[in-house]
């Protein structure tokens, strides 16, 4: 349910309340998203050691990080905070074989 008028949408200042509220939900995502990596990018070295578990859980956040650039009219900001997460993804992948 959208509320107020239609507005100019090329702004983003005059986003309506559902766009923000996707936004706010996205980053909130995004953040826990980024302590889990962190804890797994300090913690690379104990995970090598069970890289088939590594692989599964960096697919798992993969498909998250894919999930929330999968909703309709995220910000810019939001959708390149996801693609640094997905570049950070690979990078501990790579670090694991």
């Amino acid at each position: 349910m959208q509320e107020g008028g239609q507005g100019n949408k090329s702004g983003a200042d005059t986003r309506n309340g559902d766009s923000i509220m996707r936004d706010e939900f996205a980053e909130r995502d995004l953040a826990h998203i980024r302590n889990v990596l962190c804890h797994l990018e300090h913690s690379a070295d104990s995970l090598r050691a069970i890289e088939k578990g590594m692989m599964v859980n960096l697919n798992y956040w993969r498909g998250r990080v894919r999930g929330i650039l999968a909703i309709p009219l995220l910000s810019m900001q939001v959708q390149q905070q996801a693609k640094d997460l997905l570049g950070r993804l690979d990078r501990l992948e790579r670090t694991g074989h």
